[in-house]
């Protein structure tokens, strides 16, 4: 009986190392393949300030919309929860922090060429629980749109209404 059990560990740790070490071969990879500043509709989230630690990288395409960091873990093993400490926003990128899970008690946006070294300062650091990335508009509206701003000197929140033909 000892025999099987020790042929069963054996057997799993035969398939299960090699697993493990092209994942951090890959991990490696895809780290070395990225650049120091995201492309234009990226954002990159760090577990430590002055861009240091794990790195998520979402973008205005796919995961524009992270409800939950509780589910998305970096190497070490944590989640993305309560982590985030550093950023960097693409030029045509913007990015809405919330404290808590989907999309509840908004913390403050960053958007286009945005770098911020240290969430902290700001009270945003490590408390992180939801992300939404949207393209930023075009900065003159179309023919048949009219743009409203939250606050003056275009700042805060944009709402794009549309003309209907013939109004």
């Amino acid at each position: 009986m000892k025999t099987l059990g020790k042929k069963r560990f054996f057997l799993a740790a035969l398939f299960i190392f090699p697993l493990f070490l092209f994942s951090l071969f890959l991990a490696f990879e895809v780290n070395a393949q990225l650049p120091d500043n995201p492309t234009a509709e990226n954002v990159y989230l760090y577990e430590h300030t002055n861009y240091e630690g794990a790195r998520l990288v979402l973008n205005t395409s796919n995961y524009s919309e992270v409800k939950d960091l509780r589910q998305w873990r970096p190497y070490s093993g944590k989640t993305w929860n309560d982590i985030i400490s550093s950023l960097k926003v693409g030029s045509n990128a913007k990015v809405y922090l919330y404290k808590d899970i989907n999309f509840k008690g908004y913390l403050g946006n960053f958007e286009g060429t945005n770098t911020t070294a240290n969430l902290h300062q700001s009270g945003k650091g490590d408390v992180i629980s939801s992300i939404k990335i949207t393209t930023k508009p075009s900065p003159d509206p179309a023919c048949d749109e009219v743009y409203f701003y939250e606050h003056a000197d275009f700042k805060g929140e944009l709402i794009i209404f549309k003309i209907p033909e013939g109004g």
